[in-house]
């Protein structure tokens, strides 16, 4: 095992048809977490976590098919992972009404807070009113890819984690969030394979990942003034106190 890739962590992150990703993560050892937002991919991702330390799962309602699946529908999946998400809130890139989707939000945020579960966030366009929700439920939190101006503060403030998204060389809302999120609650994500082909225009393979996360890794590490493996061993840590024990 190459000792570059056993500097990387992809805090967040969603599964192929091919299952490349989760295949060269489990063979590389790299500490990850994969989002499950159906039966098909907790099938398929399950068995695979359960033969490796170095996988966690996620499962939740996304605020995207908040008005298609009911709480119920997702507890035998919610109950057999370690982490609830991701969930929230959008008005960016979803005509779901709002209404719905914090509905369902706070229906997950009482079941994850109620169960001692950590939450990861999706807050696009949503950010003031998720702060200002997550108040009412205590519990440990993830704000993934941030990527809004503004807001930034009320999450700080509540002590919530945050993801470095692919896009941290390109966008100055993730840069931002590079810069005042202190070092202790930071954590690099790609969001899967597809998300970075977005970010970067291209196809993305196991070289192509393991490249831009490894050039994230030095951005961030020039941003935080570290060496890249004092960077590592940071979010390392990081890494293995927001997620409960494998």
């Amino acid at each position: 095992m190459d000792k570059m890739r056993t500097q990387l962590i992809d805090a967040h992150c969603h599964t192929d048809k091919q299952q490349r990703l989760v295949t060269y993560l489990k063979k590389e050892q790299i500490l990850s977490c994969f989002n499950c937002q159906n039966k098909v991919e907790a099938d398929q991702l399950l068995p695979l976590a359960k033969q490796t330390k170095t996988i966690w799962l996620s499962a939740g309602i996304h605020p995207w098919e908040a008005n298609r699946y009911q709480l119920i529908d997702l507890l035998p999946i919610l109950e057999q992972v370690s982490v609830v998400g991701e969930i929230g809130m959008d008005s960016v890139w979803t005509s779901v009404p709002l209404s719905q989707q914090q509905r369902m939000f706070e229906q997950q945020l009482a079941y994850a807070s109620d169960k001692g579960k950590p939450v990861i966030l999706h807050t696009k366009g949503q950010e003031k009113k998720i702060s200002r929700l997550i108040k009412k439920y205590p519990n440990r939190y993830l704000v993934h890819w941030y990527s809004s101006l503004e807001g930034l503060t009320d999450f700080i403030e509540q002590d919530c984690y945050f993801t470095i998204g692919p896009s941290l060389n390109v966008d100055p809302a993730v840069l931002q969030v590079a810069e005042q999120v202190p070092i202790n609650r930071l954590l690099l994500e790609s969001d899967g394979l597809a998300a970075m082909e977005w970010v970067l225009e291209t196809k993305v393979d196991e070289q192509v990942y393991e490249h831009h996360q490894m050039s994230q890794m030095v951005t961030l590490a020039k941003i935080k003034k570290l060496s890249v493996n004092q960077l590592t061993e940071q979010l390392r840590g990081n890494f293995l106190r927001f997620f409960p024990g494998n």
